[in-house]
């Protein structure tokens, strides 16, 4: 009976040693789950920390990829823009180059027109001086008979001996289309006409001419023909100029040469200053 018992107890200690390490054993068994639960988290852990890495590592990368292709962007329109600095300076510089040249040409040919305009007129001025110092004479001479007496006497004897140069050089009349043909190129015909009519009628001719231009020349051709003539027989040397500048001239002198620019600024041009105040003075203006 006792010794039923003592086995009893023993059964009994060694049911609950069994379940003692039962309990033992699902305790490790939690913790081997619980720590394996811990490494797996921490292992996604240090994934997604990787895979953060590598995602800022490669936002990292391809920003410096930008950056650098902003500094090339940049660096290639620097160049672009200083390329077209140059150029554009160098048009300017060629531009000045060429406006000077032009400039230089132009201040040439204004001093090459000036001296030939200067050579012109100067024939022309000094043949109507001599006709204002005529006409001056003959109205002083008014006053002084015994003077005015000789003057005319000398002047007689003067256009006598013209008159028979200009009949030993003059030559058959042509007609009125060859000798405008040939004053275009010189007036030096007109001094071989002797036929008052036959130069009215040329300076009828040019004065139409002027009018087909749009200048209008008012006093009568015969007028014109008789200044021309008293002018060239002063001033032959202005038969050397063309004839329609010749009449052009003398209506400029006259305030007959209506153009539409200022009389007075063509009379100083053509006459200069002194024969300008003089050339007023004959026509009575103030």
């Amino acid at each position: 009976m006792r010794h039923c018992f003592i086995t009893l107890i023993i059964l009994c200690f060694a049911v609950t040693d069994l379940f003692a390490g039962g309990a033992m054993m699902k305790r490790q068994q939690m913790q081997k789950q619980k720590m394996m639960q811990q490494q797996l988290l921490m292992q996604k852990v240090r994934e997604r920390q990787m895979q953060q890495a590598v995602q800022q590592a490669r936002r990292v990368a391809t920003q410096k990829v930008i950056a650098e292709q902003k500094r090339e962007i940049q660096k290639a329109a620097a160049q672009k823009m200083a390329i077209e600095r140059d150029i554009a300076a160098a048009q300017i510089m060629a531009a000045k180059q060429a406006a000077a040249a032009q400039q230089e040409a132009l201040k040439q040919a204004a001093i090459l027109q000036y001296q030939t305009n200067q050579q012109i007129t100067q024939a022309q001025q000094k043949a109507v001086q001599q006709v204002l110092l005529e006409r001056a004479l003959q109205q002083k001479a008014a006053v002084n008979p015994v003077q005015a007496g000789y003057q005319a006497g000398v002047q007689v004897g003067q256009r006598i001996a013209y008159e028979r140069q200009r009949e030993a050089e003059a030559e058959e009349i042509v007609s009125l289309d060859q000798m405008v043909t040939a004053l275009n190129e010189s007036a030096r015909p007109w001094a071989l006409m002797m036929d008052m009519e036959a130069k009215q009628a040329v300076v009828e001719h040019y004065i139409q001419q002027y009018r087909d231009q749009g200048v209008v020349i008012g006093k009568p051709p015969a007028f014109y023909a008789q200044m021309i003539d008293a002018m060239a027989d002063q001033s032959p040397e202005m038969l050397d100029n063309s004839f329609d500048r010749i009449l052009q001239v003398v209506a400029i002198m006259e305030y007959d040469f209506d153009n539409g620019m200022n009389k007075d600024a063509m009379a100083r041009q053509v006459l200069g200053e002194e024969g300008f105040r003089s050339n007023r003075q004959r026509l009575g203006l103030p």
